[in-house]
């Protein structure tokens, strides 16, 4: 069973000297920020990894709505380094505030919810569920199978949820020469169905899984087809021997995610059942993806054009330093202004990039380096036709 899943990761089989080395140390901790992207890429393994369980025979349910979005979490937080170039590794600490999570997904914690504890009984149960489950995959680095769960570990605690990823999955997090690309908002919409616990997280699988093929798949009358066999549909949802009769399983699983779907995305699907013989086998999927879903160029060139110039690591840094610095003091600083606010309102300040390049000669002065922001802070030095360089800030 292993040899056949390792078979079907479509991946090369070797890391480019570019995937092993990386300039920068990697983080300690990371903590999760207010959202600041609303664009996902993600690598095609983790879009199919429901498929490469090995622990089928163990009674493991399917995903929760809560389940995926603890596990999108982690995934963006790793996207988001991955865009600003911050390097990260198996000994890097994510961390998640409990609150940012339920701003982030749209959670409302009623008193009633504290007095029982509901949001932290499902957080629990939703780690026990996902380090219950097991898969084999391809090492990367070693090019041999290793087994693992989505994290090397994971616990809550003080409001925190706290995780590290296994050393070969970060090998996927940052390799991104096959990947998924989606806009994140589609995912928060689908799992904000608190009622559909269980559907929204059957919805948001295929959403991605659909993502994942859009741009391989055959048009037929203006509109992508998509094919999926039943035993990886039933693998994605982890619903293998469950509804076994074809007509239960479109029923009360297909038809009622596929409503989710058109409720809450711009995507419109239709579904028809394929048969060998006298059973279905696949169904085929007729997808009708908004432009802006098809146009990657154009999602990065946003990306691009909206993203901050100091990430949260820097940020944090750097409003620091500028604290101590006499000449910014004497300009900024307020009156009767302590120390711990005067850094706390910079931090928040320097998410904006009006304000960066405003503050630029003070943060040069304390040891940031950045092109982009010289290049903005200088436009007659370097022109107004400057290419906006992807070089990040150097610590």
């Amino acid at each position: 069973m292993g040899v056949k899943l390792i078979q079907q990761i479509e991946i090369k089989p070797q890391m480019s000297d570019k995937d092993k080395l990386h300039p920068l140390t990697p983080l300690k901790e990371y903590y999760l920020e207010d959202q600041s992207t609303n664009f996902m890429i993600k690598n095609n393994m983790f879009v199919t990894i429901e498929e490469y369980r090995d622990d089928e025979k163990k009674v493991v349910g399917p995903l929760s709505s809560t389940d995926t979005q603890i596990l999108t979490t982690s995934f963006m937080m790793a996207h988001e380094l991955n865009e600003n170039n911050i390097n990260y590794d198996a000994e890097t600490v994510f961390k998640i505030d409990l609150e940012k999570f339920c701003k982030l997904w749209k959670i409302e914690i009623t008193e009633e919810d504290k007095s029982t504890g509901l949001i932290y009984h499902n957080i629990k149960n939703s780690i026990k569920r996902l380090q219950s489950r097991s898969f084999i995959y391809l090492d990367l680095e070693s090019n041999q199978p290793v087994q693992s769960s989505y994290f090397a570990y994971i616990e809550y605690g003080n409001n925190y949820i706290s995780f590290g990823f296994p050393k070969p999955f970060i090998q996927y997090l940052k390799r991104m020469d096959r990947f998924t690309w989606y806009y994140l908002e589609n995912i928060i919409k689908l799992l904000s169905e608190n009622k559909q616990y269980a559907l929204s997280s059957y919805a948001v699988t295929l959403y991605e899984n659909l993502q994942k093929e859009k741009n391989f798949a055959p048009i037929v009358d203006g509109k992508k087809v998509i094919f999926f066999s039943v035993p990886k549909l039933r693998k994605l949802f982890g619903l293998v021997d469950v509804y076994q009769r074809n007509t239960e399983f479109k029923r009360n699983i297909l038809d009622k995610i596929i409503v989710l779907i058109d409720k809450h995305t711009n995507l419109k699907i239709t579904i028809e059942g394929i048969k060998e013989g006298k059973e279905i086998t696949k169904y085929k999927f007729i997808c009708e993806f908004p432009a802006h879903d098809l146009d990657f160029a154009k999602a990065v060139s946003k990306k691009k054009a909206d993203r901050l110039l100091l990430s949260a690591p820097q940020r944090k840094k750097f409003s620091k330093l500028l604290a101590e610095n006499v000449g910014f003091c004497a300009v900024y600083r307020k009156e009767n202004e302590v120390q711990k606010d005067f850094i706390a309102r910079i931090e928040k300040q320097l998410m904006e990039n009006l304000k960066a390049i405003e503050y630029w000669p003070y943060l040069k002065a304390v040891g940031c380096k950045s092109r982009n922001i010289e290049k903005l802070a200088n436009p007659r030095i370097y022109g107004p036709a400057a290419e906006h360089d992807d070089e990040d800030i150097k610590f």
